[in-house]
């Protein structure tokens, strides 16, 4: 069917319905004479009708390279110039209307005919189809040939599965693991390793923000995160800009840790869940000990009413913002008796401190966050977490994350974190000295980074 509507000269819309006039409507969308009540009217009946909706009507618009819109009698050709006197009308509210999505997408001189898979699952995804099945399959023929062939036609593929292929898709045309900004694992959830942590709603948010630019945030500490990860400091720590989607023809290799691929895992999912097993490339940073009950937004307050006592309200900050001689030389005269008074008599990195208290106000936190500590920084979360979940630096995305453990190198996403100092912790930078450095209660493993497979 894509080659017939892409090869024909003109396709016809023809919609039959002699107990209804549309005769002052066509003749307005073609140029010849005035919009009035009657022709509002009669956009209105036109324009609502179920045809309009259909999701296999979207492939025979935007392949099309021309379309004639025949209404009993009566025809006009669906061009841009047409479609646009349409608009902008002033009109009574029981006659406001919008044209169907899908007539927005007729073709002028300056648009390019691949389109986006968000543009098109922007159309289909709330188009009307007796198979949900359709609304992926309906509009595979208007993709790029790379993204559509992450999207294999078989009708013997269950609804989560054609959606995690989808899902692949949109990775691919983003060269990013954005959409694990919308994931997280429910907090009242007692077995995380069976929790949904991404369905159709979920999905469908990533949708109508991927494409939106008040979506990508300009929040300094992000820009600030993004430049420690420019650095590419760490063992092996070469965190990139971009990902790349295995197709699903390539032969199964391992991956390697210098090239950041992105695989589909075949793996059963929880109920309800459509975002598959991903097998990613990841940074592993720390491991925290657990949200606390300690909010932000009263953290910031006691900083800007007494800045000067905010050690004693928060002792354990001393132990992260501290300066003192070569951590290396402490490691190995450390003494356990001696740490509280080290802690107390060394200068606290004051400069240091001021960043993180600006990084931790700069922006529109959610009343939710609240901070927590790790083994090795301090940092803040508008998700609650447990003690012993991960923070990785994934590929791709600028905002770490949390992940909870479920078995050796498999995780579940909980949500995304602020982190003090991310990469440039003493404990991957001997000789930063920043976060706690005196000691390692935990082996954060010989690999920075390393090959997992989250869900």
């Amino acid at each position: 069917m894509e080659q017939i509507y892409r090869s024909a000269s003109m396709v016809h819309i023809c919609i039959q319905d002699t107990t209804h006039r549309y005769t002052e409507c066509i003749a307005w969308l073609d140029g010849r004479g005035c919009f009035l009540k009657e022709t509002a009217t009669q956009a209105v009946e036109l324009f609502r009708r179920r045809y309009f909706t259909r999701v296999w009507i979207i492939q025979e618009i935007i392949l099309a390279k021309q379309v004639t819109l025949h209404v009993n009698a009566d025809s006009v050709l669906l061009s841009y110039t047409a479609l646009e006197r349409m608009y902008p009308r002033s009109l009574e509210p029981d006659e406001q209307f919008e044209l169907p999505s899908v007539l927005r997408y007729i073709k002028n001189p300056y648009k390019n005919s691949m389109a986006s898979i968000f543009r098109c699952l922007e159309l289909s995804l709330v188009a009307s189809s007796a198979d949900l099945r359709d609304r992926v399959y309906g509009i595979v023929s208007l993709l790029k040939p790379d993204i559509r062939e992450l999207i294999p036609v078989d009708y013997k593929m269950d609804q989560t599965e054609i959606f995690g292929n989808v899902i692949m898709a949109c990775i691919a045309e983003q060269c990013n693991l954005r959409i694990l900004k919308f994931v997280s694992t429910p907090a009242q959830s007692n077995n995380a390793a069976e929790a949904c942590c991404l369905g159709m709603e979920e999905f469908k948010n990533f949708l109508r923000l991927s494409g939106s630019s008040s979506s990508q945030s300009s929040c300094c500490m992000k820009r600030k995160t993004a430049m420690l990860f420019d650095v590419n400091r760490g063992r092996n720590g070469l965190w990139m800009h971009q990902v790349e989607v295995v197709s699903i023809s390539a032969a199964a290799q391992p991956t390697h840790l210098r090239s950041s691929l992105v695989r589909k895992v075949s793996t059963k999912l929880p109920v309800h869940q459509i975002l598959p097993h991903l097998q990613i490339r990841a940074n592993l940073i720390d491991i925290s000990h657990g949200s606390s009950n300690q909010s932000i937004k009263s953290f910031a307050a006691r900083i800007q009413h007494d800045h000067t006592n905010m050690f004693t309200q928060y002792p354990w900050l001393q132990e992260v913002f501290r300066e003192g001689e070569d951590p290396n030389i402490i490691r190995d005269n450390y003494d356990q008796e001696d740490c509280s008074i080290i802690l107390v008599g060394s200068d606290l990195q004051r400069s240091e401190l001021q960043q993180f208290s600006d990084d931790a106000t700069c922006c529109h936190k959610p009343d939710s966050a609240t901070m927590f500590q790790s083994y090795h920084s301090v940092g803040f979360s508008s998700v609650k977490h447990a003690a012993g979940d991960h923070i990785f630096a994934v590929d791709s995305i600028t905002e770490l994350f949390i992940l909870r453990p479920v078995c050796f190198n498999v995780f579940r996403v909980v949500g995304t974190c602020y982190l003090w100092a991310a990469m440039e912790l003493d404990y991957w930078n001997p000789g930063s000295r920043k976060g706690r450095w005196m000691d390692r209660p935990y082996d954060l493993g010989t690999e920075q980074t390393r090959i997992i497979e989250i869900y």
